[in-house]
């Protein structure tokens, strides 16, 4: 019996070259690795994008809030063309003592406390959340018409 060797360069045939089982297991590592910082990446900076949006929403209430309320507190104890001499408003409709109609008071402001408010609440007033201070603001609201 002849032995008969054939070498693969010789015919035309290379020996094909391929991945161990360990250098793909390393390479899907360092894959698996590469992508979960990725993603990481990705959390963290949307995360960030909400706190930064969450942010700019509450300034641009407060914006409104302030603007509203420096407004009003402007005209406080403005009475038209009665303002020019104070106190010369009459109530003649309701009880000058009641908490809607005080007129000759212009602001007035209550504290939350824990369980009280200082000064305590008038009569025929809603009950606010509990928590929350009490700015009163009392006077005329122009409608824009000219006298």
């Amino acid at each position: 019996m002849t032995r008969i060797a054939f070498d693969l360069d010789t015919i035309g045939l290379k020996q094909t070259a391929g991945f161990t089982l360990v250098e793909l297991l390393i390479a899907m590592t360092i894959s698996v690795v590469l992508i979960g910082g990725v993603v990481q990446m990705f959390i963290s900076s949307k995360q960030a994008y909400r706190l930064q949006e969450s942010q700019a929403r509450m300034q641009e209430n407060a914006r409104f809030i302030f603007d509203l309320l420096s407004n009003s507190i402007r005209q406080t104890g403005y009475s038209g063309c009665n303002s020019r001499r104070p106190g010369s408003v009459t109530n003649n409709l309701n009880t000058p003592g009641s908490f809607l109609y005080r007129f000759d008071v212009a602001i007035e402001g209550y504290e939350a406390l824990i369980s009280s408010w200082n000064p305590a609440l008038p009569a025929g007033m809603i009950s606010p959340l509990t928590g929350s201070d009490i700015l009163v603001i009392r006077g005329a609201v122009g409608n824009g018409i000219r006298v």
